[in-house]
C-alpha cells in the first residue's frame, strides 16, 4: 500500500508480481500517513483535514470520513489496538475510539505551535507530545477506566508537566519505561527525562 501527493493511495497484491489492483481517491490533498488499525480496517490522514478508513476485506471500501481537524492532519499514532490519535498543523491531538463508529474521544490543546510526534504510556495514562514550540507536555488522561466499562463517556484530561531544556523544535518524543522519556529535536540533542 502506497501514497502519494497526487492525492491518491495505491493497493498492490505481492502475489500477483506487486500489480496495483485498486487506486484509492478519497482524499483531495495530500496524504501523509496510512496506518492499519487492524487486521480489516485502513486508515489514512491528509492535508485536506479529513482521516478516512477503508475497510480492507470489502475491497478497501470507504467506511468513515471524519472532518478531524481545522488544519491538515499529519500523522496518526496508536494508543491501543482500538484507539488512536491524529496530530494536526491546529496544534491539537484528538484520540478517537475505532471499535466505537470512530468517536472522538477528546481534543487536547496544550502546546503552542504544531505538533511533531506523541507517545502513550498505558500503565500511567500519560500522553508525551513533543512540539515546534520547543517543549513536550505531559497529559495525563483522568477517567480511562471508566470510558472502558461506559463508552458514552468522554476521556477528561489534564496537563501535569511541561519539559523545557530544548532550543528548537522537539521532533521525536519516546519512551524508554514507564518513568524515563527520550526525546531528539533540531537542536541536534538527544535528551532523557526521569521521574518528573
Amino acid at each position: 500500500i502506497s501514497s502519494s501527493v497526487d492525492n491518491t493511495i495505491k493497493v498492490f497484491d505481492l502475489k500477483l508480481n506487486n500489480k496495483m489492483i485498486f487506486t484509492l481517491k478519497e482524499h483531495s490533498n495530500i496524504i501523509n500517513q496510512l496506518y492499519l488499525i487492524n487486521d480489516s480496517s485502513l486508515l489514512s490522514c491528509s492535508n485536506d483535514c479529513y482521516i478516512i478508513a477503508y475497510n480492507t476485506e470489502e475491497e478497501y471500501k470507504p467506511i468513515s470520513k471524519i472532518k478531524a481537524h481545522s488544519m491538515a492532519v499529519t500523522k496518526l499514532k496508536p494508543i491501543t489496538s482500538e484507539i488512536f490519535a491524529s496530530l494536526s498543523k491546529d496544534k491539537t491531538i484528538k484520540l478517537w475510539d475505532s471499535s466505537n463508529e470512530y468517536k472522538c474521544l477528546c481534543m487536547i490543546n496544550v502546546h503552542k505551535w504544531e505538533i511533531h510526534d506523541i507517545v502513550f504510556c498505558y500503565d500511567t495514562k500519560i500522553l508525551y507530545s513533543a512540539s515546534q514550540d520547543k517543549t513536550i507536555k505531559a497529559t495525563k488522561i483522568l477517567n480511562w477506566s471508566e470510558y472502558n466499562v461506559d463508552k458514552s463517556k468522554e476521556l477528561l484530561w489534564k496537563c501535569t508537566s511541561t519539559l523545557k531544556s530544548h532550543e528548537r523544535d522537539v521532533t521525536i518524543v519516546d519512551l524508554v519505561d514507564n518513568d524515563t522519556v527520550i526525546s531528539t529535536g533540531n537542536d541536534f540533542m538527544i535528551k532523557l527525562w526521569k521521574e518528573f
